[in-house]
């Protein structure tokens, strides 16, 4: 996966995530992130986690959400797109 198609992809997830009506990072928001929103989006799971963790700006925050996850690559890449897109929507946060 290139630049152009990793944030392409983070874009997308965050505008289906906007747009799901649910609070930002409740419990139901995860859910739907990781039920039904977000799996459609992965085409290439290993493309965009090998992205996410050599980008300079989510390398950090793909390595954090995976401390603790131990899961196949289409499993791991739905809970970095996750932490990558509440980093983005988080109304605390720098993004």
């Amino acid at each position: 996966m290139d630049d152009a198609g990793g944030e392409a992809l983070i874009e997308a997830a965050v505008a289906a995530l906007v747009g799901s009506g649910e609070p930002v990072g409740g419990a139901a928001w995860v859910r739907e992130a990781e039920q039904s929103l977000l799996p459609p989006l992965l085409e290439d799971p290993r493309g965009f986690l090998e992205w996410a963790r050599h980008h300079p700006r989510w390398s950090v925050t793909v390595a954090e959400a995976l401390v603790e996850v131990c899961a196949k690559p289409r499993e791991a890449a739905l809970v970095a797109l996750r932490a990558i897109a509440w980093e983005l929507l988080d109304p605390e946060g720098e993004g």
